[in-house]
C-alpha cells in the first residue's frame, strides 16, 4: 500500500514532465517566449503526501485564460508530447468543469483547470 522509494521518483519526475509540457517550459526550465502565464499544482493525496500505488496524481492548472481556451492548447501540447510518455486517455465534461484524464509514463493523473488570473500575477 505504501509507495517505495522509486514509486515516489517515477510520480515526482512524471508530474515534472506533465508541468513542462503543459506549462510550455524546456528542460532548462525557460519560459517559452510569448507563453502564457500558467501555474501547474498538484492537489489530493499526492499533494498531502498520503498517495498510495493505486491513487492518481491529481493536478490543478490556474491560469488567466479561458478553460476552453486552456483545454484547446493543452490538447495541443499533450500530443505533441505523446512520444515522452504522455498520453490522453479521455476527456471528462463533467457538471463541475472539464477534466483530462492522461497517463504520464505509466502513472495516471487527473488534470483540470481553474482561470483566476489574480492567483497566476502572484
Amino acid at each position: 500500500m505504501f509507495l517505495t522509494e522509486e514509486e515516489k521518483t517515477q510520480r515526482e519526475a512524471a508530474f515534472e514532465l506533465l508541468k513542462e509540457v503543459v506549462l510550455g517550459t524546456t528542460r532548462v526550465h525557460n519560459p517559452v517566449p510569448g507563453g502564457i502565464p500558467l501555474v501547474l499544482v498538484t492537489v489530493g493525496s499526492f499533494a498531502l503526501n498520503v498517495d498510495t500505488s493505486t491513487s492518481d496524481i491529481d493536478c490543478l492548472c490556474i491560469g488567466s485564460i479561458s478553460s476552453k481556451t486552456f483545454f484547446k492548447l493543452a490538447r495541443q501540447r499533450l500530443q505533441k508530447a505523446e512520444a515522452q510518455g504522455i498520453r490522453i486517455l479521455r476527456k471528462v465534461e463533467a457538471g463541475t468543469g472539464t477534466m483530462l484524464e492522461l497517463s504520464v509514463n505509466g502513472v495516471p493523473m487527473d488534470l483540470q483547470y481553474c482561470p483566476a488570473s489574480r492567483v497566476v500575477e502572484k
